[in-house]
Parts: C-alpha cells; sequence; structure tokens
C-alpha cells in the first residue's frame, strides 16, 4: 500500500502483461508422439552417423548438447531435453549458456563420449525411447556406450549406459525406490527398459484386426473414440488421434458404442491414411500459429486438416524437424523458465510478506497501548484527588472524571497491596514509559509499514513481468536490498542477467496522439533511473494515487508544455500498469518533475512529491498500452 503523510512514499511497478503460458503447454507438448520421434530419428542419424562428437554440455539438470563436428568443420548440437513437460530430442542451432562449472553426469558423459563416433541411432518401436550408441574415445576394440533419451513424460530421463555390459553410467535424474518400484535406474545396475506398453503396432495393424478391436467388449469400456484410439495404438499421441477423428467426420467424444458400421469405416480409412505417411516416410514438419496471438497452438509431423479448417491459424512448415522444434520449444522454454523463476521469486516474496504484516500488527498493538499513556496520567491524578476517601487495601475506585468533558465517572483499577499513593506514582511511571515509547513505537510502526509497502509493490512487479530479464532485474534488487542471498539454492540456476551502466536501461516508450514521448518503468531499478535521472525538471510525472504502480513520465516540450492529449494518455498509462487497472475509474496523482524527490536511505524506487493534481481516467486497454 501507499500511504501518505503530506506526501506519498511510493515503491514502483513493473509493468509487462503476465503471460499464461500454462494453455499453450497442455497444447504443444503432446505432440512429440512415438511417430514424431521417428521422424526426428531419421533427420538426426542422417546428420551425426558416423561423425565424431567434440564436446558435450549440460546446460540445465535435464538438458544435454552434444556437439559432433559436421562438413566444413561446421557444428552439428544434437540436444536431448528430459524436462517432464518438455521432453524431446532433435538436431538445434539454438544457442545455450554453458555452466561454467560442469555437472558430475556432463564430465562422466564428457569422459565416455568425446572423441567418439556415432555408431547407430534406434528407436524401440514406436515408443518414445531412441539409444545413440557411440564408439570409445580411446578406440578400444568391442568398446562403446550408449546414450539412452527416454521420453514419457514424468519418466523422462537421460541415461549413459555401458554399451557392452548395459550397466548404467550415470543418469540425467535419479530414480529411487520409492519413486517406481519396478524401475530403478541408478549407477552401476543393470539397465532395464521401459517396460513394454500393451499396445496395437498401427503399423502393423490390419483393417480386420482395426474394426473387430473397436467392436470388442473392452473397447466398450472407452469414454469416447478418441480416448480408444489413444489407449489401443502406440505412437499415436493425441494430436494424431484428434486428427484421425477430425478426417473420419465422427464427434471425437462420441462413446466408441455408438460407432456404426459406415462410422468405422471413415475411422479406419483415416487411420490407414495416417499410417501410411508414417510407412513411407512422408513426414512434414509443420506448426499451427494463432495470427492474432504468435502462439503455437500444436505441431506436427504431417499436416493437420483439423486445423486447416479452423480460422485465424496459419499453418507453418519448416525445412528441418529441428527448425521445427527450436520454434516451438524455445517459447515453450523460455516460458517455463519465466514461470519457475516468477515462482520462486513470488514465494520469496510472500514468506517476507508475511513476516512483515505480523510485523505491523504488533507494533499497531504497542502502538496503540502507548497511546493511552495520557489515560495513565489522568488515573494517577485523580487517585492523588481522592487520596484521602480510598481506604488501603481498596482493589478499585470509582470517581468523578474532571477531565471529562461530561464530568463522568470512571472506576480505576488499584493494587490492594499497595498504598494509593504507590497506586498513583504507578500509573504516573506507566505515563512515563508509554510517552518516551510512543515516538519510537510510531517510527517503527512507519518502517514496518513502509516495508510492508515496499514488499506489496515488489510482488505485483513479480505478477507482471513476462522476460526473464525483467525477473532477473527484481531478483537483483531483492540481492541488494538484503531479502534474497545471491547463491540461495532456489535461484542457483536463474542466469544472470548481463548489467551495464545504468544508461542501459530502458523503459517501455509510448506515443501519444500528438506524438509526445510517454515513458514507464517496468521496476524498481528502472523506475528510480526513470524518475530521478532520465526526467527533466519540466517532464509530468503520474502515479496512481494510493495504490502499487508504475512511474510514468510524459516528455515536455522544449518550453516546458505538455499537451492534454498527451498528459491523459499518460494518465491512463499510469492507470493501467498499477494494482487498479480492472477498474472503471483510477485517481492518478500527477505533478512536475522537479516535485518529485527520493528520501535518503529510501528502497528502491521509492520517492516522495507534492503540489500535486489529481485526474480520475479509465485504465488503458492491454491492446492499447503496447510500447512502440
Amino acid at each position: 500500500m501507499v500511504t501518505r503523510q503530506g506526501v506519498l512514499y511510493l515503491t514502483l511497478f513493473m509493468l509487462d502483461i503476465s503471460l499464461l503460458w500454462y494453455t499453450f503447454t497442455e497444447v504443444v507438448v503432446v505432440s512429440f508422439d512415438g511417430i514424431m520421434l521417428r521422424a526426428v530419428s531419421g533427420e538426426i542419424e542422417d546428420a551425426i552417423l558416423g561423425r565424431r562428437i567434440d564436446r558435450v554440455d549440460q546446460p540445465s539438470e535435464c538438458e544435454v548438447s552434444v556437439i559432433i563436428r559436421g562438413e566444413s568443420r561446421r557444428d552439428i548440437q544434437l540436444f536431448i531435453s528430459c524436462a517432464p513437460q518438455i521432453a524431446r530430442i532433435h538436431i538445434s542451432t539454438t544457442q545455450r549458456q554453458r555452466p561454467q562449472e560442469p555437472s558430475p553426469f556432463c564430465m562422466l558423459m564428457r569422459k565416455y563420449l568425446e572423441g567418439g563416433r556415432v555408431i547407430s541411432v534406434e528407436q524401440d518401436g514406436l515408443d518414445r525411447v531412441i539409444r545413440i550408441s557411440v564408439s570409445s574415445p580411446l578406440e578400444e576394440e568391442g568398446k562403446f556406450s550408449i546414450i539412452v533419451a527416454e521420453l514419457m513424460g514424468n519418466q523422462s530421463n537421460i541415461i549413459l549406459l555401458d554399451g557392452v555390459s548395459r550397466v548404467v553410467l550415470g543418469t540425467a535424474r535419479r530414480t529411487v525406490p520409492k519413486a517406481n518400484r519396478k524401475r530403478q535406474v541408478l549407477p552401476g545396475e543393470q539397465y532395464l527398459p521401459p517396460p513394454a506398453a500393451r499396445k496395437d503396432n498401427p503399423l502393423s495393424v490390419s483393417g480386420e484386426e482395426f474394426c473387430r478391436g473397436l467392436l470388442e467388449p473392452g473397447a466398450l469400456g472407452a469414454k469416447s473414440v478418441y480416448e480408444y484410439l489413444l489407449a489401443r495404438h502406440e505412437g499415436l499421441g493425441p494430436t494424431a488421434c484428434r486428427e484421425i477423428v477430425f478426417r473420419a467426420g465422427v464427434p471425437a467424444e462420441l462413446p466408441v458404442g455408438r460407432l456404426d458400421r459406415e462410422e468405422i469405416r471413415r475411422l479406419w480409412d483415416a487411420f490407414s491414411e495416417i499410417v501410411s505417411c508414417v510407412r513411407a516416410k512422408e513426414f512434414v514438419p509443420v506448426a499451427y500459429v494463432n495470427e492474432a496471438s504468435g502462439e503455437v497452438e500444436d505441431f506436427s509431423w504431417t499436416k493437420l486438416h483439423m486445423h486447416a479448417a479452423g480460422a485465424g491459424i496459419k499453418e507453418q512448415v519448416f525445412g528441418s524437424f529441428g527448425e521445427l522444434l527450436d520454434f516451438v520449444y524455445d517459447e515453450l522454454t523460455r516460458r517455463m523458465r519465466l514461470e519457475s523463476l516468477r515462482g520462486s521469486l513470488s514465494r520469496l516474496v510472500r514468506d517476507h510478506l508475511d513476516r512483515v504484516r505480523r510485523k505491523v500488527e504488533a507494533r499497531r498493538s504497542a502502538l496503540a497501548d502507548a497511546e493511552r499513556g495520557e489515560d495513565y496520567r489522568i488515573m494517577g491524578e485523580l487517585i492523588l484527588a481522592n487520596i484521602h476517601s480510598i481506604p488501603r487495601g481498596a482493589a478499585e475506585i470509582t470517581v468523578k472524571n474532571y477531565y471529562d468533558p461530561e464530568q463522568g465517572y470512571i472506576t480505576i483499577p488499584l493494587d490492594p497491596k499497595l498504598s494509593p499513593a504507590q497506586s498513583a506514582q504507578q500509573y504516573f511511571a506507566r505515563y512515563r514509559k508509554a510517552k518516551n515509547g510512543l515516538r519510537i513505537t510510531q517510527q517503527l510502526l512507519a518502517e514496518a509499514e513502509s516495508e510492508e509497502a515496499y514488499l506489496d509493490q515488489v510482488s505485483l512487479t513479480i505478477a507482471e513481468a513476462d522476460t526473464l530479464e525483467t525477473l532477473n532485474e527484481i531478483r537483483e534488487e531483492l540481492i541488494k536490498t538484503g531479502y534474497l542471498k545471491e547463491k540461495k539454492h532456489l535461484l542457483r540456476q536463474a542466469p544472470r542477467t548481463p548489467r551495464g551502466d545504468e544508461e542501459s536501461r530502458r523503459p517501455m516508450e509510448f506515443r501519444s496522439p500528438d506524438g509526445t514521448r510517454i515513458l514507464v518503468g517496468r521496476n524498481n531499478l528502472e523506475n528510480d533511473y526513470l524518475t530521478l535521472k532520465m526526467a527533466k525538471p519540466d517532464d509530468i510525472w503520474l502515479h496512481a494515487r494510493g495504490i502499487p504502480g508504475a512511474h510514468v513520465i510524459v516528455t515536455a516540450s522544449d518550453d516546458g508544455q505538455v499537451g492534454e492529449e498527451a498528459l491523459l494518455m499518460g494518465a491512463r498509462l499510469a492507470a493501467r500498469f498499477s494494482k487498479a487497472k480492472g477498474a472503471d475509474k483510477v485517481p492518478v496523482d500527477y505533478t512536475r518533475r522537479r516535485f518529485v524527490k527520493k528520501p535518503r536511505a529510501a528502497r528502491p524506487g521509492m520517492v516522495v512529491y507534492e503540489k500535486e493534481k489529481t485526474i480520475l481516467v479509465s485504465p488503458m486497454n492491454v491492446q492499447d498500452s503496447r510500447p512502440v
């Protein structure tokens, strides 16, 4: 909260639109099915078979990059991820960070793989398991290693095996007995492949078998045609199954038991059409992008009729599956890392907020006690005024309160062990203690409320951030202000944002209808720079009144003038990038920049201002509040 005592103490606010990446995740990650792996494995084999491995990196715990020497000394990057929601393997051109200190698993892979040559690339049927055999770097006869990529959701893993004994040398993720009692993947243990799926291989299913399966009593237990296809056939993921149902013209949610023979025939035709593409290796790397948002709605190894018929979806064909998967997963990975870092920072700030709020409550209670000091003085005075009528050993007295304008009666508790004079002195002692402590308690409460306002503001900036860079700036700010230790485990994997001088900070920039520049800060450090260093004395500074929000600067002309259109747009932007952005009307304060100052030793983004005016505006909508 922003408090006001003659002036307002403000913290700043990051203003970017938050991303709803969960929907994106649910749509695209399921598209990497067994047939997608079949298409990708062929591309991998063509690119790396017989070539030498130059280097192995591990960008993160669940990622491995194998750098292979290609033609004309050009590197080929084989990228493998076993992150549960984005597990995949493909040839990639995305540049990834190399950790300064390689992990033990990375060192192990370097020992057994660097210098070796790729012997084979194999997939287990249409399952999402691929094995890449690599000769011994020392060219020992009969010696080789195997990289196993198991790309199966939460059970995904990257495993290094001894090629001869099939003993596990190391894994990216370790399974423990409690997690998987039937199958343990631990160094030194014999490797056991994942249990074979009890599904039909679509490449060998005949028309008679397909139709008979739909008529079997067991099939009637399936909730829908789509669910039956997904549960029955190996390698067919949700996207492929939805496409088969669409091509057959059968409702996806239609119960299997309600299919007629004509619908079953159409399902077989659509199924065999899809499968024939796999047999003929007629793979097409294609993505379907929402034209309005630019987000990937789906991707596949074959063109999808169900999206071609959809309005507002653009089909985008790529030159290779590596290009397709870079396109799809790079953005998805960025969003997942964004949400992971956002969650870590949010939890950290929330814990501090809970602590500070308890402190505020305690200090408000202490202040209430301190403010009773005058009551203690009055009680002491009344005891002395009536001392001759108070019997010794009395537990209380009721006397007229001469300090009450209405001359009412007051009951004063007494200590029976004390004389009336001693009781009066006891109240005077409480009065002096309360009086001396009042100023200190008020100061401590103000500090606690200021800290609460700051953390509340930071919490809002974290929720609104949409890039790793902006979240890392908040992380740096929390380190600077002492709320976060730099090497804290929960943020250890967060990439550090390269930092230059303050002039490299670039607030969001907008243009009013009359061409005036309007600048909006995105985080506490940036707002400090925007308000205190970038803005000129005659520029207009704006902020939503009394609530967390962004600092906004409307630049003035050379003669110090600001047009009404620019001022109104600046106010609407200040309302938009505030905690009240969902309200119909928001009061926004504005004043000349010269009247905004930063208190000594204030936290980042905290300022005071005066000579302000207030304007009531509706927040600018999201589409209109995008920077130039």
